[in-house]
């Protein structure tokens, strides 16, 4: 899973012609961790070519918080270098409905998530 550190790859994520989920953790390490293990799931199901999904941690980078406008643990996702989405909080299911809901507008994240993306995609 990739992560950025500086501005000119954060402007690089966000313009792309993908979605780019920006995960941004804290120095809690179980964010980080979970965020690494549902991106594993997740990718099982998307194409990379269709999404991304960065972590960015705050107390390292906070130049990056400071342009995107992030105080705390949180979601954003992009698309052609707009902003689509805002979501507070990082959490294994939260990530995975962030990614249902701009893939492919399902509702909820449910038990079968992969199926669900794999027959809308």
């Amino acid at each position: 899973m990739e992560s950025i550190k500086t501005i000119d790859e954060f402007h690089e994520l966000v313009e792309c012609k993908k979605y780019t989920i920006l995960c941004f953790v804290g120095s809690n390490v179980s964010s980080g961790s979970v965020v690494e293990a549902t991106y594993t799931h997740i990718t099982t199901a998307i194409p990379t070519e269709m999404l991304s999904i960065v972590t960015i941690n705050l107390n390292e980078n906070p130049a990056i918080s400071l342009v995107a406008d992030v105080k705390e643990e949180m979601m954003l996702v992009f698309m052609n270098g707009r902003e689509i989405a805002r979501h507070h909080g990082i959490a294994p299911d939260q990530l995975e409905y962030v990614v249902s809901k701009t893939l492919c507008g399902l509702g909820e994240a449910k038990e079968g998530f992969a199926q669900a993306i794999c027959s809308k995609i």
